[in-house]
């Protein structure tokens, strides 16, 4: 033990720290803890930034085909497609983008979940365009007056967690379908022409 602390001691005394090394080493000190201030200041600011960009791109893509995106209140996403653009392509072309919005905008992580409220109104969708868009995490959905969706997008409609789901209009879900999706969806508000 005593040859440890020896040598310990004689690397100590071997090379001491001059004047200006100790100088040195507090200004570096001094700048890093300076550097890491900043960067806890200026994160947020850059991360909002970054993300608002990131949804007005997004929004300005949804645009392009039709639509709009917003935030509610809660800071959900509220998104409605309308008229001759609301087809599967479309679904297909904005899928992506949707996917890769922000799930919350904590500073330290993901943060809270975000949802999507979507509103499809009188379009070509068919059930396997449902079954795409389905794929994101949506608290509610209507869809009116869309009559290319058959029985198969029940299919679709079931796979979503707990969601509202109000479906009006022209649609062409035969009496078994809409039975199935009263059973399977306690959130399904059904008022079909078919």
């Amino acid at each position: 033990m005593r040859s440890t602390e020896f040598r310990l001691i004689r690397l100590k005394t071997s090379y001491p720290l001059e004047r200006h090394d100790v100088k040195l080493l507090r200004r570096i000190a001094l700048l890093a803890t300076l550097l890491a201030i900043l960067l806890l200041i200026g994160s947020p600011s850059i991360i909002h930034s970054r993300r608002v960009a990131h949804f007005e791109s997004v929004c300005r893509a949804v645009a392009s085909q039709g639509g709009s995106l917003s935030f509610d209140l809660q800071g959900d996403y509220w998104l409605t497609i309308s008229g001759v653009a609301a087809t599967d392509e479309t679904i297909r072309t904005l899928l992506p983008q949707l996917h890769a919005l922000p799930s919350g905008f904590t500073f330290i992580g993901p943060g809270e979940g975000r949802h999507f409220y979507v509103e499809i109104s009188h379009s070509n969708i068919t059930a396997r365009g449902l079954t795409d868009l389905c794929s994101l995490p949506i608290t509610s959905i209507t869809l009116t007056h869309c009559p290319n969706l058959d029985d198969n997008a029940v299919d679709a409609l079931v796979t979503l967690r707990n969601p509202n789901a109000i479906i009006n209009g022209d649609v062409r879900l035969t009496p078994n379908a809409l039975e199935l999706l009263r059973k399977r969806m306690q959130n399904a508000f059904p008022n079909v022409r078919g």
